[in-house]
């Protein structure tokens, strides 16, 4: 076990020896591998946390909120909302400047990051 949140995981990934965590705590976490120790809370959502992805330092989320979010880990002050949808977010993926999210309003969106 390399760490909990206060309720039940929803969503994990992983990237090298990154770990990030989406629960119903509404809370994004990110897990360090390599040093147990070294965990954080990067964000919340106003509601349950249901898919995170990660790619390099940049973190996107999805949720019960409907809002697709973004996480800078190496500059906390890029962390914004990239857009939303109009039911509960079920899946993020992000590669390179793009963001794709499926909603359970039965949508696919593409965010631009630039």
């Amino acid at each position: 076990i390399i760490g909990r949140h206060s309720h039940f995981v929803i969503s994990v990934c992983i990237e090298g020896s990154t770990v990030v965590s989406g629960s119903q705590d509404k809370t994004v976490r990110v897990w360090d591998l390599d040093n147990p120790n070294n965990t954080r809370e990067i964000g919340r959502h106003d509601d349950s946390v249901m898919t995170v992805c990660i790619e390099g330092n940049q973190v996107i989320s999805g949720g019960h909120d409907r809002v697709v979010r973004l996480w800078d880990l190496s500059n906390s002050n890029n962390n914004r909302e990239i857009g939303r949808h109009d039911a509960v977010i079920l899946s993020v993926c992000i590669e390179g400047n793009r963001v794709v999210s499926g909603s359970f309003d039965g949508t696919i969106r593409v965010w631009d990051l630039i």
